[in-house]
C-alpha cells in the first residue's frame, strides 16, 4: 500500500505529464509511455535518491519529487525521458557509467532550457560549453577533465560503476528481458509517434531536438564500410593507371591511390591480451592489406606493447606480414612518444591503432591528427577509447 507522501508526488508526476502532453506534445507523449513508480530502491536494489529511467519505468524518490516545485517536476520528468530516446542506456558502449550519465545529464538539459521545458533543478549541470554537443564528445572532455585531475592527485583510475548522484536523475540499464532490437524499434516508433503528435499540434520541438533525433535514428554502417568511410575522409585519392591492378588474363584496371595518405601510421598492439585472442593478428593483416589494397597508400607500421618492438615501412603496392618476434604488456603512449619525438604530429595523415584497448594510458589530450582504434576483442575493460573514433571489429 502507498504512503501518503507515494501517493502525493505520483499525482504530482501524472500532472506534470499530463501538462507536457498539451503544452508540449513531443515531450509528453514520450513520457505518457513509462511507468511512473514511486520508490527509494528498484527491485534489483538500486538506490533512488532523484530519479531514473531503464526503458521501461521511471524510478523517482517521493520525498524528492515532493520537495520540487511543480515546474522543476516537469523538468525532472522530461529529463528522465530524454535519456531513454537518446538510448543513453544503450549508447554507452563500455564507457565508465558516472563520466557517460553526466554527459547525457549535459547534453539533455541544455536542450530543456532551450525549449523552455519546465524549470532547471537547482544543482542540475548545465554548461554552455557543451550546447548542441553531441553526448560521445562531451564525455571525451568529461574523461580528459577527470584523467588530468587524476593524475595530479595521482590516483590511479577510478572504475566505479555507481550511480550519478545528478539532481536532475540519471539512466540505468534496461530490464534484461528488452534486446537491443526491441529498444531500437521501439525508441524509432515513440519518437515518429511524437513527431506526429507535434505536427497535428502546431507545437513542434526546437532545431537542438530534432537534429538530435536525427543523429540517434541515423543508420549505422558495419565496421567495414566505417573503416572505408575513415580513409574516404581523406580528399586527396585520385584514380590512375600508375600502378594498375591486374584483372587476370593480361587486362588491367586503373588503380586507386591516396597522396593524403602517404603519412598514415598503422599501429599494432601485439601485447600478451591481444595475441590471447584467436585470430587477432591474422585479422589485423587481412583488414590492413584489405584496405591497402583498396586505396593503394604507403604506410609505416609499428608493432608495440609495453614498448616500441620494431618499425616497418611499405611502399603502396606491397602487403604487409604481420611477424610478432617479441610480446608484453601495453604502453600506448609510446606510441605517442615516436610521433612526438620524430617530429610527425604535424606530417602524419592519420594514425590506425589496431588493438583489444586493454589500455591504461590512453593521451590526456586528443592529438591533432585522426586516430582510429580498430577494436578486436569482448573485454570488458573498454569498449570504446577516450580520444579519436572507435570500431569493433564483428
Amino acid at each position: 500500500m502507498q504512503s501518503e507522501i507515494e501517493k502525493t508526488a505520483l499525482n504530482k508526476m501524472i500532472k506534470a505529464r499530463t501538462h507536457l502532453l498539451f503544452d508540449n506534445p513531443f515531450f509528453g507523449s514520450q513520457a505518457i509511455k513509462y511507468n511512473l513508480l514511486p520508490c527509494y530502491k528498484t527491485p534489483n536494489g538500486i538506490e533512488i535518491k532523484t530519479a531514473a529511467i531503464n526503458g521501461k519505468d521511471i524510478f523517482f524518490n517521493p520525498e524528492y519529487v515532493n520537495s520540487l516545485s511543480f515546474n522543476q517536476v516537469k523538468f525532472l520528468l522530461a529529463h528522465e525521458t530524454f535519456h531513454c530516446m537518446f538510448k543513453h542506456h544503450t549508447r554507452r558502449s563500455g564507457r565508465d557509467f558516472e563520466t557517460w550519465n553526466k554527459a547525457g545529464d549535459y547534453a539533455i538539459n541544455d536542450i530543456l532550457v532551450s525549449e523552455n521545458i519546465g524549470q532547471a533543478i537547482d544543482g542540475c549541470l548545465i554548461d554552455s560549453q557543451y550546447s548542441g554537443i553531441a553526448t560521445e564528445n562531451i564525455f571525451k572532455q568529461l574523461y580528459r577533465e577527470e584523467q588530468e585531475k587524476k593524475q595530479e592527485q595521482k590516483n590511479e583510475r577510478n572504475q566505479s560503476q555507481q550511480i550519478a548522484n545528478d539532481s536532475a536523475g540519471s539512466v540505468i540499464d534496461s530490464p534484461n528481458n528488452i534486446s537491443q532490437a526491441d529498444i531500437d524499434s521501439e525508441v524509432k516508433e515513440s519518437i515518429q509517434n511524437a513527431l506526429n503528435a507535434s505536427k497535428r499540434a502546431g507545437k513542434m520541438p526546437g532545431k537542438k531536438v530534432l537534429d538530435t533525433i536525427n543523429e540517434i535514428l541515423a543508420p549505422k554502417a558495419n565496421w567495414k564500410q566505417l573503416l572505408q568511410q575513415w580513409i574516404d575522409s581523406t580528399d586527396k585519392t585520385d584514380v590512375s593507371f600508375i600502378r594498375p591492378k591486374d584483372r587476370g588474363n593480361g587486362y588491367y584496371s586503373p588503380g586507386y591511390y591516396s597522396e593524403g595518405l602517404n603519412q598514415l601510421l598503422i599501429a599494432i598492439d601485439v601485447s600478451g591480451s591481444v595475441l590471447s585472442v584467436p585470430k587477432s593478428i591474422d585479422t589485423f593483416q587481412a583488414e590492413i592489406n584489405s584496405l591497402k589494397s583498396a586505396y593503394q597508400f604507403d604506410c609505416q607500421v609499428i608493432y608495440f606493447h609495453s614498448t616500441i618492438e620494431r618499425i616497418e615501412n611499405y611502399q603502396r603496392h606491397e602487403n604487409i606480414t604481420i611477424k610478432i618476434e617479441e610480446t608484453g604488456g601495453t604502453c600506448l603512449q609510446s606510441v605517442f612518444d615516436y610521433i612526438s619525438d620524430n617530429g610527425l604530429n604535424n606530417q602524419i595523415s592519420g594514425l590506425i591503432v589496431f588493438t583489444d584497448l586493454e589500455i591504461f594510458d590512453f593521451p590526456v589530450h586528443e592529438p591533432i591528427f585522426k586516430t582510429l582504434f580498430v577494436k578486436y576483442s569482448n573485454n570488458s575493460y573498454c569498449k570504446c577509447s577516450p580520444i579519436g573514433e572507435t570500431i569493433k571489429i564483428d
